[in-house]
């Protein structure tokens, strides 16, 4: 109840202060800042609800991952942004071809990437790296690092569990702490492999492999 009663007392004062252009700007980026949450948080409850029941199945085609990583960048570049990350990007231009299914793919690219600038402070960097290494049993890696807050050897440790992993971010950015058990299952059901290697204090990478389909024609 409390992020929504904070989502009405907000909704009071942008009423309250309309006549001010400076203070609606400042309540309204607040709101879609705890509204964006909430929405996460029910989608994470709901595919949380689905793994569990086991009602998850792959709707199979051929994509292109770097496109999907690239739409996933264009949505969180507006966070980096607001917290004057770095977000850089390399991509293959002939792109990476997987049999995939494109909205779990994409859930776990935006997941992972909205952690890396949830826990990087301002001024840091985000790196997200995808590449092809054709003599790998899975040859398509994707690599997303961060100057973050890193993750202690103990977190490590239940990091994929469900409820396990959650805490605030550099700006108090809240989560489930359902993300990265959705995003372990994912992967798992597309046959790639994610490790994950963090130093407190320095930073996080998050490595992905998958395997890979003949580039289209």
């Amino acid at each position: 109840r409390s992020p929504l009663a904070t989502a009405q007392g907000l909704l009071g004062l942008i009423l309250a202060e309309a006549h001010s252009p400076e203070a609606l700007t400042e309540h309204v980026t607040k709101l879609q800042r705890i509204l964006t949450e909430q929405l996460e948080l029910v989608n994470e409850l709901l595919e949380f609800a689905r793994v569990e029941t086991g009602h998850i199945t792959l709707e199979l085609t051929e994509v292109d991952l770097c496109e999907i990583l690239a739409n996933v960048v264009d949505t969180l570049t507006l966070s980096a942004y607001n917290k004057q990350i770095r977000l850089l990007c390399t991509f293959p231009e002939e792109g990476l071809y997987l049999q995939g299914d494109a909205a779990k793919l994409q859930r776990i690219f935006w997941n992972l990437l909205s952690n890396a600038i949830k826990f990087t402070p301002e001024g840091g960097t985000v790196e997200v790296e995808a590449r092809l290494e054709p003599n790998s049993t899975l040859p398509i890696v994707v690599r997303i690092s961060d100057t973050g807050i890193g993750i202690s050897s103990e977190q490590l440790h239940y990091l994929f569990k469900p409820f396990s992993a959650s805490r605030p971010g550099t700006h108090g950015e809240r989560g489930t702490g359902l993300g990265l058990f959705i995003v372990k299952r994912f992967v798992d059901l597309h046959g790639g492999e994610i490790t994950v290697r963090s130093t407190p204090g320095q930073g996080t990478t998050v490595l992905l492999s998958f395997p890979g389909t003949p580039p289209q024609q």
